[in-house]
């Protein structure tokens, strides 16, 4: 059963799948809950890096949940359409990480400081 919201009626709709599509339960954590970065914020609001940083969490976490999707069908046209949303989001999760780098540009170094440690560790095996 997969349970959605409908613009009309705000009260939770079951659906039923079949025996080939995916379902979604109820409760089942499949992905995070994210607010809207937006949410009751006038017109004029400027986007933070706490805002930035969400959406782009929430992209990551988009592209979790349709893999998973894809992963837990046997229908292969379900499937391959899920797996394109995910190839979809994960472009823009380029997009939202370029953008971030253009507006928080100290981003960068954070994430250059990771990748050399990482860089020693991985040095530091010898493999």
């Amino acid at each position: 059963m997969i349970e959605r919201r409908t613009a009309r009626n705000a009260a939770p709709r079951a659906l039923h799948t079949g025996p080939q599509n995916f379902a979604v339960l109820k409760g089942n954590p499949l992905t995070a809950e994210f607010a809207s970065a937006f949410q009751g914020v006038v017109p004029d609001r400027k986007l933070t890096a706490r805002e930035l940083r969400m959406v782009l969490a929430a992209e990551e976490e988009a592209v979790h949940l349709y893999e998973a999707l894809a992963d837990a069908t046997d229908n292969q046209l379900a499937r391959a359409v899920l797996q394109d949303i995910a190839d979809g989001k994960r472009v823009h999760v380029g997009e939202f990480h370029k953008l971030r780098s253009i507006l928080l540009p100290d981003e960068d170094e954070f994430l250059a400081d990771g990748a050399r440690e990482v860089d020693e560790m991985a040095a530091g095996q010898g493999d």
